[in-house]
């Protein structure tokens, strides 16, 4: 059993390498762990491991697995084979040839001993000797009798520590082999583990690499839709098709906020912010909205409001907007025939919003797996209606991290119900009100001189057309070498600087700008939405950061910030938003009672928009209303505001609330 010695051949003349590696002059005692000369050091089968001579011979839970046949039982019983039958050598024989040599060997010492006695206290009389011969005799068999009896209950107490080391052995042995199984399962679970962070970060990646190469595009569809737009020679029709336009845009980028707030959650990043928002006028926006939405399907949308709403409410606003807006597209896209019905309830402190239709209804075993990513409702009678699948997933991510419950019943056929209850403190501090937004026609002062820096010239056209007519002077480069070259001999007002672009990315050439002592402005412009940016080093190189798509308005007020620049709004006689003050006011209100008139209220009411927008033209032909009040009907009409055309018809009686009607008994407009 002794571990083989490897010798090491010395070096051959020519210096070539030994062909055996060498072998460590110590090896260490897998019992005592203590170094020895590999000479002293034996291989032990039952720690399977190198063992030191003194462990070896103290250690008795081995069985002596290394000589198994060097045991005094087994060379007896070898010697007496040839004389005894095989039925000794059964697992009974071989206890009671144990047992008899182990009871023979105690009774042949107890007679020596006997013997030893009787031959010192031999007495000198014939009685005397007779009586010590029958004392020693009796006690001979007394221990017989005591030592068959020792003899025994030692013999099972060794077979019972041999059966129970046996049984240890064999257990540690299991245990090992399980232990080596569980080291093997959690082997696999770790690469599991690895091979699933590895495709979540290449989920992450891919969705940042598609939201990038989305928003260039969907930059330049917003931009445009928002310049033309603003101009007056487009006619009413094109107008409305560009709204749409702009709005169908504006979907998109709600989608692609939508995958990359699921990213964000899952990696703990997504922030959510304290505002102060009206949630009545909040309610009646969402009314607004997807009243068009369910009239189109041929299904009735009512809104119920319980309780009295607070003005003002402190949460999320673009969180809220995100869970309501899912909830109410959903319900209304699974909705054949029927109704939807939205409810609000608001009570110690805390706000509850539910979404009731009649749609196909969703089954029990469906109800958690619908909340998952892109998984949606399918079988025979579910419509197929467009979505990424993502809707509910966002609706539960959002509601768990801002403290909600989101509660779903459902039966097959008869429709569903979500319910989503959110912590909404009511707040008594002024909310300051956002002016609305003007047209800006220029500003104020000497011209100033921007340069936009981006490879992607339609991204440069887009911004040739916003800033050029609003008096800016505009130099364009297609990459930052160019840039470079030209502020040697250009010194723009601000830069314009898009973040990714091939060889040197924009935060590197911000970083050389300011290094060559430029200490102009300098906005970054880019399409990653989990601006990365803020990893990276000589993030105090630029004064803004903007994401795509960008709100061009938005744009100029940042540039003016930075500028400090005097903006020229359009004037209020071209001015839609402001053409109120010059309506007859007076007029409408006489005309409430004329025929046409009560046909236009009828209308809007019913929330037809044809039938309103037909009324306005032959009202106008007639010459019922002029051009500033025609003007501005049809942009309420435009932003399906019927209630606040019906109230320029009453503004001296007043009959509809700015609110939905609390309770089941609600106005037919908010129908």
């Amino acid at each position: 059993a002794l571990l083989p010695v490897v010798q090491v051949p010395a070096p051959s003349a020519q210096g070539s390498r030994p062909l055996t590696p060498p072998v460590p002059a110590t090896l260490q005692c897998c019992i005592c762990e203590n170094p020895f000369e590999q000479q002293d050091m034996a291989y032990c089968p039952a720690y399977q491991g190198a063992i030191c001579s003194l462990c070896c011979s103290l250690d008795s839970r081995c069985m002596d697995n290394c000589k198994p046949d060097g045991r005094l039982a087994n060379h007896l019983e070898h010697w007496l084979k040839p004389w005894l039958h095989a039925a000794f050598f059964q697992p009974i024989g071989r206890r009671l040839v144990r047992f008899f040599s182990l009871f023979l060997t105690a009774n042949t010492f107890s007679a020596a001993l006997l013997g030893l006695v009787y031959f010192h206290m031999v007495p000198d009389t014939g009685p005397g000797i007779d009586l010590l011969q029958q004392t020693l005799t009796m006690l001979f068999f007394v221990m017989l009798i005591i030592l068959g009896v020792i003899c025994w209950l030692y013999l099972l107490a060794s077979e019972s520590r041999e059966v129970a080391q046996q049984e240890s052995t064999r257990q540690t042995s299991r245990l090992m082999l399980e232990i080596e199984a569980h080291n093997k399962t959690d082997r696999q679970l770790q690469n599991a583990k690895d091979l699933a962070e590895r495709a979540n970060e290449a989920k992450s990646r891919y969705l940042s690499g598609i939201s990038h190469e989305l928003r260039t595009p969907l930059q330049a569809i917003l931009g445009y839709a928002q310049i033309l737009g603003q101009r007056d020679e487009i006619p009413l029709r094109s107008r409305e098709a560009i709204q749409i336009i702009k709005r169908s845009g504006e979907h998109l980028a709600d989608l692609i906020e939508g995958l990359l707030d699921i990213s964000k959650i899952e990696a703990g990043r997504l922030e959510i912010y304290r505002n102060h928002v009206k949630l009545p006028e909040l309610v009646e926006q969402m009314i607004q909205m997807f009243r068009t939405m369910a009239m189109e399907k041929g299904i009735v949308f009512t809104c119920h409001v319980h309780n009295k709403l607070p003005e003002i409410v402190t949460t999320d606003e673009k969180r809220l907007r995100q869970i309501l807006i899912n909830l109410l597209s959903n319900a209304i896209k699974y909705t054949q025939q029927g109704s939807v019905e939205f409810h609000v309830r608001y009570r110690n402190q805390v706000a509850e919003f539910s979404v009731v239709d009649t749609g196909i209804g969703i089954n029990e075993k469906d109800l958690l797996r619908i909340l998952d990513p892109f998984e949606r409702v399918r079988g025979p009678d579910a419509p197929n209606v467009p979505g990424t699948g993502l809707g509910l997933t966002i609706v539960r991510l959002l509601t768990d991290i801002m403290g909600g419950e989101l509660d779903i019943q459902s039966k097959p056929g008869s429709g569903s119900c979500f319910k989503v209850s959110l912590m909404m403190s009511r707040s008594t501090e002024p909310m300051l009100l956002t002016p609305p937004q003007r047209h800006i026609e220029g500003y104020a002062g000497d011209r100033k001189v921007i340069m936009v820096v981006d490879d992607d010239p339609i991204h440069r056209g887009l911004m040739a057309e916003l800033l050029p007519p609003i008096g800016f002077s505009l130099l364009e480069s297609p990459d930052a070498l160019d840039c470079l070259e030209v502020v040697n001999t250009v010194a723009p007002d601000l830069f314009l600087i898009d973040v990714s672009m091939p060889g040197m990315d924009g935060l590197t050439l911000a970083a050389r700008l300011r290094a060559l002592g430029c200490t102009q402005p300098i906005i970054m412009i880019s399409a990653d939405a989990q601006e990365l940016h803020s990893n990276l080093k000589g993030i105090d190189d630029h004064n803004a950061y903007l994401v795509k798509p960008i709100n061009l308005q938005q744009l100029l007020e940042k540039i003016g910030g930075l500028l400090s620049l005097t903006w020229i709004h359009k004037s209020q006689d071209g001015d839609d938003a402001d053409t109120l003050t010059q309506i007859p006011l007076t007029d409408l209100t006489a005309l409430a009672d004329h025929e046409l008139a009560r046909e236009l209220i009828t209308c809007a009411e019913l929330g037809y928009k044809r039938g309103v927008e037909n009324k306005l033209d032959e009202m106008t032909q007639k010459g019922l209303i002029n051009e500033p009040a025609r003007r501005y009907l049809k942009s309420l009409v435009a932003v399906m505001q019927f209630n606040q055309i019906v109230r320029s018809f009453h503004k001296l009686k007043p009959t509809l609330p700015d609110t939905p009607a609390t309770g089941d008994n609600m106005s037919d407009a908010e129908s």
